[in-house]
């Protein structure tokens, strides 16, 4: 989870760390470890990345 800090902000930069690939569950795009990206940040939700392999048969919740 990376939230907002910053008023007004609509992305965040993120590291995503090394040793693993790394789901956005309301994108379903998946990026590699050890890189750091400007994730979208809307109003409406939260970055969320997950451990490629994590969350239970692959089913992770978006609510």
């Amino acid at each position: 989870m990376a939230p907002v800090h910053e008023a007004g902000a609509r992305s965040r930069r993120v590291h995503l760390p090394y040793g693993a690939r790394w789901l956005d569950p309301f994108s379903g795009r998946v990026e590699e470890g050890g890189t750091t990206l400007d994730a979208d940040a809307p109003l409406d939700r939260i970055p969320v990345f997950v451990r490629e392999g994590a969350g239970g048969g692959g089913a992770v919740p978006l609510t």
